[in-house]
């Protein structure tokens, strides 16, 4: 992450999290894999420290990854931090403080780009 990403910070996703199912607004639960879940986004820091910075879970499983982000408090700070970047997979779109993979790539230099990206996110 430090030699291709200097300005990145850490990383970015969102993980569905298994839930019995509620008795009310069950719908909200179901997320598009089919099941009721919570959908949990965490940031961490960069992959050699390896320390949670954030855990946001109190969305419901249909709530698109993309949502959370922008209405997280991680979105906010990150706004008033000029020169620092999160790396995002490609449920995200980017923007100046995430960094995702092209999703079509066409160039050597994008197909290049998004294996940096994805193996700095694993």
């Amino acid at each position: 992450m430090a030699d291709n990403f200097p300005t990145a910070i850490g990383a970015l996703d969102c993980t569905h999290v298994r839930i019995k199912r509620p008795s009310i607004h069950t719908d909200e639960y179901i997320c598009r894999k089919g099941f009721t879940s919570f959908n949990v986004q965490a940031t961490c820091t960069r992959y050699s420290m390896e320390l949670f910075t954030s855990v946001d879970a109190s969305w419901s499983g249909s709530v698109h990854d993309s949502k959370i982000w922008k209405n997280s408090d991680i979105y906010g700070i990150l706004k008033k931090k000029p020169n620092v970047v999160l790396l995002g997979d490609e449920g995200y779109v980017i923007s100046e403080w995430l960094m995702t993979p092209f999703r079509n790539p066409r160039t050597d230099e994008e197909r290049s780009f998004n294996i940096d990206v994805i193996r700095k996110n694993e």
